[in-house]
């Protein structure tokens, strides 16, 4: 059955790939294809990548590099500082990514991302967003924040990054993860140890920060930039 999920915001977006697996290239040429992405490109090798193309979004296979990541990224960024770059990897611990996001990666997925989420994923990527693996966002800290040569404008009715020179700390990113939960100040107190007080100072530095109005807005804005919410297995006393 093939998946359609069209966005009218982005008809044709010109997507390179890059890998070396030649049938899963296929398949995936075949997935963007029919949901709104025109590969005009797919090759093997960074060597054999086309500036002139200048494509929107650059999807990056482990089976692509020939080089490591931290040589690769840096020359696609070069090559196409347009183009927003997103890996199919292996799931990766928080340290790769956070290097991988300093880097301008905009999102990372699984390669065993199921197509309607694949397409799904880039979607939020190209409305400006960040994707990255649930389990590890909580712990990514300052690097949740968009690079600021490739960040987008923000929408007035939906912020989408920071304001200038702010960051968030790996503190607030993890307040932000119990917000989207659900809990309350005092809950969240109770979770990480601290007084109730203190939460309420670093949700309000995350508003000012991130510019919105109240908690609904900042449990949104977490959903927006892939901040997954905290799960809560352990019962609360």
């Amino acid at each position: 059955m093939r998946i359609r999920l069209r966005s009218a915001q982005h008809p044709s977006v010109a997507t390179v790939l890059i890998g070396q697996n030649g049938l899963y290239l296929d398949g995936l040429t075949s997935i963007l294809e029919e949901n709104g992405y025109l590969v005009v490109d797919s090759i093997g090798s960074i060597a054999e990548f086309d500036p002139s193309l200048e494509p929107e979004l650059i999807l990056l296979s482990e089976w692509g590099w020939d080089e490591s990541p931290r040589e690769v990224i840096p020359r696609l960024r070069g090559l196409a500082p347009r183009a927003r770059i997103a890996i199919l990897a292996e799931p990766s611990d928080a340290t790769t990514l956070r290097e991988w996001l300093a880097m301008g990666v905009r999102a990372c997925l699984d390669v065993l991302t199921q197509p309607e989420a694949l397409v799904k994923s880039l979607n939020v990527v190209m409305q400006g967003n960040i994707v990255m693996p649930m389990g590890v966002v909580p712990h990514l800290g300052r690097s949740c924040v968009a690079s600021p040569s490739h960040r987008p404008p923000a929408a007035p009715d939906a912020p989408r990054g920071l304001a200038a020179n702010e960051t968030l700390t790996d503190r607030e990113v993890e307040i932000l993860a119990y917000l989207a939960a659900g809990l309350s100040n005092k809950l969240i107190a109770r979770r990480l140890s601290i007084a109730e007080a203190t939460v309420k100072i670093h949700v309000k530095s995350i508003l000012r920060k991130t510019g919105l109005q109240n908690r609904t807005q900042a449990a949104i804005w977490t959903h927006r930039h892939g901040i997954a919410p905290a799960r809560l297995d352990a019962a609360l006393d």
